[in-house]
């Protein structure tokens, strides 16, 4: 049985991108406060955050 998978567009400065992910629904953290955390909601997190993180880092790698 083949896992479902999504397509992510990604932003970035050399333009956008996609990405795919397997099993989006899949509990990564099972026992979190709150609830489980999916791979899914991870990268929702991830590309919300990314831009503030990456401004305030400067231009370390």
């Amino acid at each position: 049985m083949a896992s479902e998978r999504i397509t992510l567009t990604v932003h970035g400065p050399d333009g956008d991108r996609t990405l795919d992910l397997s099993s989006p629904n899949r509990a990564i953290w099972p026992a979190a406060e709150g609830g489980p955390i999916t791979k899914g909601e991870l990268a929702d997190y991830v590309q919300t955050v990314s831009t503030p993180f990456l401004a305030s880092t400067g231009d370390r790698p």
